[in-house]
């Protein structure tokens, strides 16, 4: 029975490699029509590849299969970001979603589980990179239940799993509409009660270099770069824009933004703002925008400031 199932699992293995190979190595266009079109004889569904890999994954125990259909799996979403949409319905997200939390909820966390979770992040946060509503189904699920413990997982040992827990928090705040009443936003009420300040660092970081991690993601795992992303300030649209987005909300309601920033991340707004206006000529629009800025930056000092003198 042992040799049975050690020769299944070699051959499943064998076959998740070999579409792992031709996705990467085929026609782009050849890849894509064939994750998309492609059916099994008797079967008329679209996407049946990205269905079956699915039922696998859910199905399967064992780590290495699994480890082995992620990869697959990220590999696909970066050649044909549409098969996104059929995945963000599909039970994926949350058994991605239920594995990091049973990991996370050990109390004997090894160090290798770490590269676990960082595999299963990158996928979660893939899926939902897109930043289309939130399926009704998992709403609750995902960003009542699992958005606590990527909060927790920002604080982790593990740089690579920290980081990963980060976008996927962006990628879920994409999903979340603004409202009026911002105060009941999922992101703004888990921010109130727990220690963001690894977050909060992270998210001037990529603001400072104009970069948006979901975006990069897309392209590479190598999300931490000294390069510059975005032209100028005028691409940091909150509406398109997963940092900028949640700085948004962050700051929207005072039960989060005040207990958000930290002094030295708001010295790092303070330089961005000088040195948008200082290389920008009076009449551009975006240098107007920064001195709107530069007077919400003093309103929010001093917010931090009261805050910091009532602590003490």
């Amino acid at each position: 029975v042992c040799v049975c199932v050690l020769a299944c699992r070699q051959q499943i293995l064998s076959i998740l490699e070999r579409i792992r190979v031709v996705v990467r190595d085929a026609n782009e266009d050849v890849s894509c029509t064939m994750l998309r079109d492609w059916t099994s004889v008797g079967s008329h569904t679209n996407f049946e590849i990205i269905e079956t890999l699915t039922e696998l994954f859910q199905m399967e125990t064992r780590t290495s299969l699994k480890a082995a259909a992620i990869t697959l799996f990220v590999q696909m979403i970066r050649l044909d970001i549409e098969i996104t949409t059929p995945l963000q319905h599909s039970v994926l997200p949350t058994e991605l979603a239920r594995e990091v939390m049973q990991i996370w909820n050990n109390e004997d966390v090894q160090t290798d589980s770490f590269a676990e979770v960082s595999s299963l992040l990158k996928l979660f946060a893939l899926i939902y990179s897109t930043g289309t509503e939130l399926p009704s189904k998992y709403h609750d699920y995902l960003s009542r239940t699992f958005l606590p413990i990527l909060f927790d997982l920002t604080l982790c040992q593990d740089e690579n799993a920290s980081q990963m827990a980060i976008i996927c928090i962006l990628a879920v705040n994409n999903l979340i509409p603004f409202s009026d009443n911002m105060s009941t936003h999922p992101c703004v009420v888990v921010a109130a009660q727990k220690d963001c300040h690894v977050l909060s660092e992270h998210m001037f970081q990529y603001i400072n270099h104009y970069q948006d991690p979901v975006e990069m993601l897309k392209e590479s795992d190598d999300i931490i770069t000294d390069e510059f992303g975005a032209d100028d300030a005028a691409s940091l649209d909150p509406n398109t824009h997963s940092v900028m987005k949640f700085l948004h909300v962050m700051f929207s309601a005072r039960s989060s933004g005040s207990v958000f920033a930290c002094e030295g991340d708001l010295l790092i707004v303070g330089d961005i703002i000088l040195r948008e206006i200082q290389d920008r000529a009076v009449t551009d629009l975006v240098c107007v925008k920064c001195v709107l800025c530069a007077y919400k930056y003093a309103c929010m000092c001093v917010m931090v400031s009261f805050t910091s003198i009532v602590a003490s």
